[in-house]
């Protein structure tokens, strides 16, 4: 599961969606830590959900972003969900595609 940001710039729809994303806003994209570009990390050492959350705000205080809209796909839902519960003052907007805030049955 994850991403590869720079690969996804070679499929000509995504190059789209981001280039018009772009055109009207500013474009933050990142690999969580462990997936993409990223360093891969071990299974034992696999992030929580938390530490993902807390990768996104660094890279958000790193870029100088204040608020942000953040948009999140199938397996990086339930993190940006996340991210708006703990840190609502960062988050002005949730877009969720193809996602669910949990992958397991409620018992």
């Amino acid at each position: 599961m994850g991403s590869h940001i720079e690969f996804a710039w070679e499929s000509p729809a995504y190059a789209e969606f981001f280039t018009r994303l772009a055109s009207f806003s500013r474009l933050i994209m990142l690999d969580r830590r462990g997936t993409g570009s990223s360093d891969g990390v071990s299974r034992s050492a696999i992030p929580t959900w938390e530490e993902w959350t807390e990768d996104i705000v660094a890279v958000l205080g790193a870029t100088g972003s204040k608020r942000t809209a953040v948009l999140a796909a199938t397996d990086s839902g339930p993190i940006a969900i996340l991210l708006a519960a703990m840190r609502p003052e960062l988050v002005s907007a949730l877009v969720l595609f193809n996602t669910t805030a949990r992958y397991l049955e409620a018992g």
